[in-house]
Formats: C-alpha cells, sequence, structure tokens
C-alpha cells in the first residue's frame, strides 16, 4: 500500500513509536481487534499535553489573566470571553500591577525606582516570621476582594483581568494565584508597532521612541516568550492572527482550555453591554460585533510609506532578535504577506522542521500562514489537526481534519487521523460517512476495506457502505 506524500507529522511520530509508516493503517486495524485506537503520545516523542483543570481549592481557580502587549487584539478577544454566561470581565483593570509588582518584575515608574522599592519590601518583610507568606497572603486578600466586588451581581462565577502590562508580572502572578489559568495572546511586532504609531504617536518617531510604549515593544516579546515556558500547560498560547483568521477553532480550544463549555455566544459580542470607562481599545472594536480580518495586513503597507517607517520598524525587530519572533512564530519580514516570496507548501514544511525542533507554537504559526496563502492546503489542515490533538483539543483537531478531507476526501493521513481522534472520544459514528466515501472511491485499498470492516462489527453496525454527502 503507497502512502499520500501528505502523510509526514503522523509518519514522524510513527517512525519514533518504532512502527513502519507502511505498516500503520494494517496495525490500527489489528488493534481494532482488541483494544480501542491507540494513543500516539508514545514515550520518544512529545506529550500530549491535558487541559489545565486546576483544583477549586487553590487560589484563583476563579480567575484568568490574559497576557499581551499593547495592541494585540486583546480587547476583542476579552470582548468575545466575556459574552460567555460564566465568564465576567471588565475594562483593564491593572490592580496587579502594584499588588504583584511588589514581589517583582520589570516594572519602571516615573516618580520612584520600582527596582529599589521591591529590594526595600523584602527586606522589610524580613523582619518578621514567614514574611513572604504573609505578604502573599495579604496581596491576595486586598485582590481578592476586588475582584469578589466586580463579580458581585454579575452572575457569572468567572473573571478574565485584561490588562496588557502583566506579561512584565506572570511569573508573580503565578506565585499568587496557582489556580488561576493564563492566555498569551500574540501579534506580530510590525502590526503591534503599526497600531502604536497610528493610534498615539500620529507616525512621529520621537514620540515612539521616548515613550514607554517603545519599552513594551522591545522587550515584550521576550517576556511572553518566557511567560510560555514559565507557565507551561497552565497558559495557553494564540495569535490574533489565528483569533481572526480561524474564530471558531481559537475560541473553542479557549474555552476548552479554560474548562468552561462551549458557548455560540463568545463568537460576538455586544458593545451596549460593555461599559463606557475605563482602559482598552475602543477604535475599530465599536465599529463590528465579531472578529474580522479587514485590518490584517494593513500594518505591512502602513510601514511601507517611507523609508524611514522601514528603517525604524527593521531597528524594533533587531532589538527584539530573530530568535525571539521565531519563539513566537514570525519573521522580520515587512513584505506583503508574512514569507510573502513562499508557497503554502514550504510554509508547511517550515512547519513541520520546527515541530521537529519542539517549537509548537511556531509550527502552528508556519501551518496558519500556509492557509492564509492557500485555504484548502491539505497537508496544513492536517498538521495543525495534529498539534490541536496533541494538546488535548479533540473538537479543534476533528474539525481541522475534517477541512483536510473537505479539500481532499482522498487524503488517507486525515481519514485516518480523524477515525483515530473521534473514536478516542466515542465519537466515531461522525466519522462513517467520510470513511464510506473514501471505500467507495477507492475500494481496491483492501486495508482501509478491511478496517472499515472491523470498526463496524466492533460497533455492531451494518457492513453496506453507505453514500457520502
Amino acid at each position: 500500500m503507497q502512502f499520500d506524500e501528505g502523510i509526514r507529522v503522523l509518519r514522524r511520530w510513527r517512525q519514533h513509536a518504532g512502527i513502519d509508516p507502511t505498516d500503520a493503517v494494517n496495525t490500527l486495524a489489528g488493534e481494532l481487534c482488541v483494544a480501542n485506537w491507540p494513543q500516539i503520545d508514545g514515550a520518544q516523542h512529545t506529550v500530549r499535553m491535558p487541559c489545565h483543570e486546576p483544583s477549586r481549592n487553590l487560589p484563583g481557580a476563579n480567575l484568568t489573566f490574559l497576557l499581551s502587549l499593547p495592541r494585540s487584539g486583546s480587547t476583542l478577544l476579552q470582548r468575545m470571553l466575556a459574552s460567555h454566561p460564566d465568564m465576567h470581565s471588565a475594562p483593564e483593570p491593572w490592580i496587579m500591577l502594584p499588588l504583584a509588582g511588589m514581589l517583582g518584575g520589570s516594572l519602571f515608574a516615573d516618580n520612584y525606582e520600582m527596582a529599589l522599592a521591591q529590594q526595600a519590601i523584602a527586606g522589610f518583610i524580613n523582619n518578621f516570621d514567614a514574611g513572604e507568606k504573609v505578604l502573599h497572603r495579604t496581596i491576595r486578600r486586598v485582590a481578592d476582594d476586588l475582584y469578589k466586588r466586580i463579580l458581585h451581581g454579575s452572575g457569572k462565577s468567572r473573571f478574565l483581568d485584561k490588562t496588557p502590562r502583566y506579561f512584565r508580572i506572570a511569573e508573580s502572578l503565578a506565585t499568587l494565584y496557582p489556580g488561576a489559568r493564563f492566555i498569551i495572546l500574540t501579534r506580530h511586532p510590525g502590526a503591534i508597532l503599526s497600531s502604536m504609531l497610528k493610534t498615539w504617536c500620529d507616525d512621529d518617531l520621537d514620540v515612539m521612541c521616548n515613550s514607554v510604549i517603545y519599552r513594551d515593544l522591545v522587550e515584550g516579546p521576550a517576556m511572553l516568550v518566557r511567560a510560555k515556558e514559565q507557565l507551561g500547560s497552565r497558559a495557553i498560547s494564540v495569535s490574533y492572527e489565528q483569533l481572526i483568521g480561524d474564530t471558531e477553532t481559537t475560541m473553542r480550544s479557549i474555552c476548552s482550555h479554560l474548562g468552561l463549555g462551549w458557548s455560540e455566544f463568545v463568537l460576538s459580542y455586544n458593545n451596549n453591554d460593555w461599559p463606557k470607562n475605563g482602559f482598552g481599545d475602543n477604535t475599530h472594536i465599536v465599529d463590528h460585533q465579531c472578529a474580522v480580518n479587514n485590518y490584517q495586513d494593513l500594518w505591512r503597507s502602513h510601514l511601507s510609506t517611507s523609508p524611514e517607517l522601514n528603517a525604524f520598524a527593521n531597528e524594533c525587530f533587531d532589538k527584539i532578535s530573530e530568535q525571539t519572533l521565531t519563539a513566537l512564530g514570525y519573521s522580520s519580514s515587512i513584505g506583503a504577506s508574512c514569507n510573502s516570496t513562499a508557497t503554502a507548501d514550504q510554509l508547511t514544511r517550515d512547519g513541520e522542521r520546527l515541530y521537529a525542533d519542539g517549537q509548537y507554537d511556531a509550527a502552528a504559526q508556519a501551518f496558519n500562514d500556509a492557509l492564509s496563502i492557500d485555504p484548502q492546503f491539505v497537508n496544513a489542515h492536517n498538521n495543525l489537526g495534529v498539534l490541536r490533538w496533541q494538546h488535548g483539543d479533540c473538537d479543534s483537531a476533528a474539525q481541522s481534519f475534517g477541512k483536510a478531507l473537505d479539500s481532499d476526501p482522498s487524503n488517507m493521513t486525515a481519514l485516518v487521523n480523524l477515525l483515530e481522534v473521534l473514536d478516542s472520544s466515542g465519537r466515531i459514528a461522525e466519522a462513517l460517512p467520510r470513511l464510506d466515501c473514501y471505500v467507495r472511491q477507492h475500494p481496491e485499498e483492501v486495508d482501509i476495506v478491511n478496517l472499515r470492516t472491523r470498526l463496524l462489527q466492533r460497533d455492531g453496525q451494518p457492513i453496506a457502505v453507505q453514500g457520502y454527502i
């Protein structure tokens, strides 16, 4: 039996597991006789991460912190999540910056030195027993009272604190609230720079350089990378580009990570229900009621309007570093599109190399970039499905495999992956029409025919092939 060229990520995993890829389907069929579908996360490759579900007894179990740079689309994501029946939010609270900032973090102040204040506080609490624990408990007591009051009367059980500069105190937040969940929202730094210049600086580079937002831009990306490493499975990382490019899949992944039941309400938001006072983006957000991609690539043309803007952008990218950009899944290109000379196939292969190096977020971004060039590219859909499955998001994985099969119903790789992920969650019946379609088009594929027969016999279903529409 010949496998399709697209069986790349799956093939690599099966080789790591000691299985010849040409025997993969035969192996699966044999295992159906004695057990459920095999789990693809073996000891020699990355373990599938479970959804983070902290104990309800841990401090902060009802809190979610959204970390991002300013102008990253965090207000959009906040408004959408706040539409969930269980999630409340409010314009940027900022309360944890002075509170958690006492413990550490890369904060700065105009009228006093925060670093010296942190040292002084550390010395002060050494004057009594268990000083650090007492300080943590005191900070929590103050913050808990504020969070409790904002939730009161909302009818909701969870609170989302969206304050962009929390990326500077991520470690302190995680220490104070071991039960809290985190969302890390990224956006191409070029898009952030463009938005900062237009929103706050009127394209004046001197104003930009002398503003604290410049430090956010050049220091923040590395801090987000560090936060991802420190928080591990407590955080889910998504990009603005994913949010507006595949909104439902992205929101399903976020809800799954946060332990929220799925609600269609998070796909839109109501401007009338949002407080008019407080910080947050109030420009384009009020022109819409859902995520739109109208503005996604405007930054590229904006930063290319003058040699000065272009040069300044490249200086910023140099300060951020190519390594940090790559870790976030971006490049320093300001061309018409990300990797503008690349094809969907090249980007997908790049993503597979990133995956092999353990850079999973960057790999996902490469697959999404490939789909922005060719929305029907089968291998990118399949590989995104594998990544989402690996992170325990079976619903989103099944959607990705389904999109691959929508583009190519005869793609065996995506079909086998869809069968596995649906069977692992007790939903194999959803995949049978796809399987029937494949068997009807490829009756010569004896192994797939036998796989289908064993699957139906196991579940006591009729063997006759049904049509697929």
